[in-house]
C-alpha cells in the first residue's frame, strides 16, 4: 500500500459515490482509464497499471477481509 503523506492525500481524494459493486467497478474503471489516457498507451504504463490493481487487491486482502475471515472462523468454527 502507497502509504503517502497526508497532506498530498488530500489532492487525491475522491469522494466515492458508488453505492453499488457495478458503480465501484466503473469508478474504478474510469480512475484506470484516466490514468493510462494522461500518461500515454505502452507496456510499462499497463504494466504499472496492473501492478497496482493486484497489489491494492493483495492488500484489501491482508488488511480487511483475512481478519474478518478469521473472526468469523472463531465465531463459528472451522469448516475443515
Amino acid at each position: 500500500m502507497p502509504y503517502i503523506r497526508s497532506e498530498d492525500r488530500v489532492v487525491l481524494i475522491k469522494h466515492s459515490l458508488a453505492h453499488t459493486a457495478g458503480e465501484l467497478n466503473y469508478e474504478i474503471t474510469t480512475l484506470i482509464l484516466d490514468y493510462l489516457h494522461g500518461k500515454g498507451e505502452s507496456y510499462t504504463v499497463m504494466n504499472e497499471i496492473t501492478g497496482a490493481l493486484e497489489c491494492v487487491k493483495a492488500e484489501f486482502y491482508r488488511k480487511k477481509v483475512a481478519p474478518y475471515e478469521n473472526a468469523k472462523c472463531h465465531e463459528n468454527g472451522e469448516v475443515y
